[in-house]
C-alpha cells in the first residue's frame, strides 16, 4: 500500500557577506531515521529529541554528536514528537506511539508523564501549536484516527477527544499552523481543518499513493 508522507523542514538562510548557509530551526526540523538492526528502531527526531520503540527517548545536547537516554520512560515504542517552545526556557513536549501510547512534559527538564489516551490504535503523528488564548494538540494514527487536546493557560491539557476524520486510511502527520492545518495519510489521503482541528475535510491530492 502505497504511502505519502508529509515531511516538513524550515530552515532559516542566514546570509553574510561571503557564504549563505542553512540551517534547521530548533524544534522544527523533521526527518525519519533509517532503522539499523543492530539497535532500536528510531522513529522521529525534532529537535534535540528523537525517539523510537522499546521507551527509547534520546537527548542530544552538543548538537547532534552524541545521545543519551531520558530517564524514567515508559517502555513503549514510539513514533512522534510535536514540540512547543513558549517564552524563553518553556519546552512543551507530547510524544505518541503504538497501541495509543502517549506521554508528555510540560518542564524544561525532560520529566514525562504517561497520559490516558482514548485509542488504541497505533498514533503515527502529532502537532502542538498556541491558538491565543488556547493551545491546541492533535496526534493522528492508523483507521483513519485523529485525537485532540487543548490548554487555555499554563498547558494544563484536557483529555484528549476523538474527532471524526471521516476517513479509514492510516494516516501519517499532521501539521498546525495559524490559518489551517493539514493530515496526510495513504493511498493519497490530505485532510484539511480550518477551525483549529475541530474538524477536518478531504482534499483532492490528485495522488493515489
Amino acid at each position: 500500500m502505497g504511502k505519502l508522507l508529509n515531511r516538513v523542514i524550515v530552515v532559516l538562510l542566514l546570509l553574510s557577506p561571503a557564504v549563505l548557509t542553512a540551517q534547521p530551526s530548533l524544534y522544527n526540523y523533521y526527518y525519519k531515521l533509517v532503522p539499523s538492526p543492530a539497535v532500536y528502531n528510531l522513529n522521529h527526531i525534532i529537535g534535540q529529541i528523537t525517539v523510537g520503540d522499546n521507551g527509547t527517548v534520546l537527548r542530544t545536547t552538543d548538537g547532534g554528536f552524541t545521545f543519551s537516554q531520558i530517564q524514567n520512560i515508559p517502555v513503549y515504542n514510539y513514533n512522534a514528537i510535536g514540540s512547543l517552545v513558549s517564552g524563553a526556557s518553556n519546552l512543551y513536549i507530547t510524544i505518541v506511539g503504538d497501541y495509543g501510547k502517549i506521554i508528555y512534559s510540560i518542564n524544561p527538564i525532560y520529566q514525562f508523564t504517561e497520559q490516558v489516551s482514548p485509542v488504541s490504535v497505533n498514533l503515527n503523528g502529532v502537532n502542538i501549536r498556541i491558538y491565543s488564548p488556547l493551545a491546541v494538540r492533535v496526534a493522528v494514527g492508523d483507521n483513519g484516527t485523529v485525537i485532540r487536546s487543548t490548554a487555555s493557560s499554563g498547558f494544563n491539557w484536557s483529555n484528549w477527544e476523538v474527532v471524526n476524520s471521516g476517513v479509514t486510511e492510516k494516516l501519517n502527520q499532521v501539521s498546525l499552523s495559524f490559518l489551517f492545518g493539514l493530515i496526510a495519510g495513504n493511498n493519497g489521503m490530505i485532510l484539511r481543518t480550518t477551525n483549529k482541528g475541530e474538524n477536518w475535510t478531504v482534499v483532492n491530492s490528485g495522488v493515489t499513493n
